[in-house]
């Protein structure tokens, strides 16, 4: 199994380099499915594992990964605890601005450019549940919501196209391009309710 675990390591490296996730899931799987390395590499190759499907959106297999990893794996490395830490608080869907704070924290540097990734696509995925749910928004809950502060979050909105009235608080929101219609499922549903509530907690203003 040693030579077929360097080739499948060499393949999720160069699949995250190429941002190519299903792949790296892929190797990463048959990964587990013969683990024999030390200890170190091991660790890695689950918070790997764990941010690829936190970045593909897939919870359900990230929680059954979490719940197959050896509990001396998981005392013995705060970093990997750290890593479930995002899932957690996506997957209870009301508590994303939590995993970004999780992710914040200072990643050893086999996993802080995956750690990049997710963070970058969650905060994708809140701005496209944003522009979906509401018309004006205010720029205090929608930096909250996207795990920025207000100024760094000002430019992501502006980029998205959305204008900010300073005398009001609030921002124009503009809806994404219209996408061929498709329902992913009940799941979807409750995740968006469950971030529109949340925001709505926070007294965000909708038009």
């Amino acid at each position: 199994f040693f030579e077929m675990a360097t080739e499948l390591l060499a393949t999720v490296d160069s699949a995250l380099a190429a941002d190519d996730f299903v792949t790296a899931i892929r190797a990463c799987e048959d990964l587990e499915t013969g683990m024999a390395g030390d200890d170190v590499t091991t660790t890695i190759t689950y918070m790997q594992q764990l941010f690829l499907y936190i970045i593909v959106d897939d919870l359900e297999n990230a929680r059954h990964l979490w719940r197959r990893i050896p509990e001396s794996l998981k005392t013995a490395n705060p970093e990997l605890e750290a890593c479930w830490t995002v899932g957690k608080c996506i997957w209870q869907n009301t508590n994303v601005p939590g995993a970004f704070v999780a992710l914040q924290a200072g990643w050893s540097a086999p996993v802080s450019s995956i750690a990049a990734k997710a963070a970058a696509t969650i905060r994708t995925r809140q701005l496209d549940l944003l522009s979906k749910a509401y018309t004006k928004i205010s720029l205090v809950s929608g930096a909250l919501a996207l795990g920025l502060d207000e100024a760094e979050a000002l430019r992501v909105f502006n980029k998205a196209g959305w204008m900010h009235q300073p005398e009001t608080g609030l921002l124009d929101v503009v809806a994404p391009p219209p996408m061929p219609q498709r329902f992913d499922g009940l799941d979807q549903l409750a995740y968006l309710t469950d971030q529109v509530t949340f925001l709505e907690t926070r007294s965000v203003t909708k038009a």
